[in-house]
This record gives structure tokens, sequence and C-alpha cells, in this order.
């Protein structure tokens, strides 16, 4: 559990299958002695009950487990939404993009601001549909004349340059939107990656608490079986 709270996002799938086969062999080990020794505290007349109380009481227990964990990284997913937001509006605003886009982008993501993670479709987020494409091809294109001196002759090669800067500042604008997206996907995945090893630090504090028990634990199996021998 303390090698699973130092994971991020450049950690190596050979480290992290070191740390899960050491979780797992805890686990293992764990799962056996346990059955162990909450059958030798009872009698042979109840074994056969001991175990099955054991066995709903760890199916019940993992399953509260699984839940608990999995609603620990959502609560924490959801407190840093915002944190992502944020800072994909400013590398927005940083960026070499039409503002009309920028507006558009940073409309976009204000209003995931609280919902980030709970989104299905965030990697369209950043995509510019058809019409918007058309809009902005239109807005270059008057740009570009704007810049051309008045009386200028409009020969069809000089149509032909237009539409191909028109078309290369789109794909610049692309390639820019693209990158953006790229960016905020690489900060969010920073916050699911803290989100989970902050979920597995509060396992670490449910650990220890379940481990205050076992002197108390320890002490009654003690009284339990001396009272056996004297009988």
């Amino acid at each position: 559990m303390i090698l699973l709270i130092n994971i991020d996002t450049d950690v190596s799938v050979l480290n992290l299958i070191s740390f899960l086969a050491i979780l797992g062999t805890g686990l293992g080990i764990i799962m056996i002695t346990s059955v162990t020794v909450c059958t030798a505290a009872v009698s042979q007349t109840q074994i056969s009950l001991s175990s099955g109380i054991f066995a709903m009481v760890r199916n019940m227990g993992g399953a509260v487990g699984v839940a608990l964990f999995v609603s620990l990284t959502l609560s924490f997913l959801n407190h840093y939404s915002a944190n992502v937001v944020d800072e994909g509006v400013m590398i927005v605003k940083k960026s070499n993009i039409p503002e009309e886009v920028k507006n558009s982008i940073q409309e976009v993501l204000m209003k995931q601001r609280d919902t980030f993670f709970e989104e299905k479709n965030n990697d369209k987020v950043l995509e510019l549909d058809e019409e918007s494409k058309q809009l902005l091809a239109k807005n270059i294109e008057k740009e570009t004349l704007a810049k051309i001196p008045k009386g200028t002759p409009m020969s069809p090669e000089m149509q032909k340059k237009i539409k191909e800067q028109v078309k290369q500042q789109l794909i610049n604008i692309d390639q820019n939107v693209a990158n953006i997206k790229k960016q905020i996907e690489d900060i969010s995945k920073e916050y699911v990656a803290k989100s989970m090893a902050k979920a597995f630090f509060s396992g670490i504090i449910l650990c220890f608490l379940s481990s205050l028990s076992l002197p108390f634990l320890s002490k009654k199996f003690s009284l339990s079986h001396s009272r056996e021998v004297d009988i």
C-alpha cells in the first residue's frame, strides 16, 4: 500500500506489476491464515458454522472495501475537477488560436468545472464541428482579403493563393487545438493518479486502525484456549 501511494503517470509497467505482486502476496497470506485463526478459536462442532460466518463477513468486507475505495477515488476526482478546468483554461488563453475558438473552448470547459471527470465525451470537448470550421474559414478569408490593397485584381491565381492560405491556417489551428487537448488530457491523468494514490493512503489508515484490534483478539484467544486446557 505504501508503494502504491507513490504511483503517478510516469510509473513503469514493471514497477506497477511489482507493487501489485507484493500486494497480492500479502492478501494471499492473510486469506489462508485468517481462516485458520478464526476456526482455531472454536470447538470442533462449530468449525463449519464459524467458517461460514467468516466467509460471509470477509465477502461483505471486500464489497464494502471496493465500494469505499471507488467512492474515495471519485470524491477526490470531483475535488480536482475544478483544478483541471482552471489549468486547461490557462493553457487555452496562452495558445495561439483565434479568439472565437478560445472563447468556444473556454465556455465548454467552464460548463464542466465541477463534473469534468463525470463527462463521457471529454475526448470530443475540444473538437471543432464542421459548422464552426466553415464559419472560421469565412472569417479568416475576410481577414486575408482585408490585407490586400484596394484595386488589386482578383486573378484566379490570387484566389487560389488565398484559399491555400485559409486552408493552411485552419490546419495550424487544428494542430494547436490538438496540442491543447493533449495537454489537458495529461493534466487529467495526473489528477487521476493523485486521486488513486490518496485512496490507497486511506487504505493504509484503515489497515492501521484494523490492526489495533489484534491485541484484543489475541487476549480473547488466549483466554478461550486456557479454558479449554483447564477443562
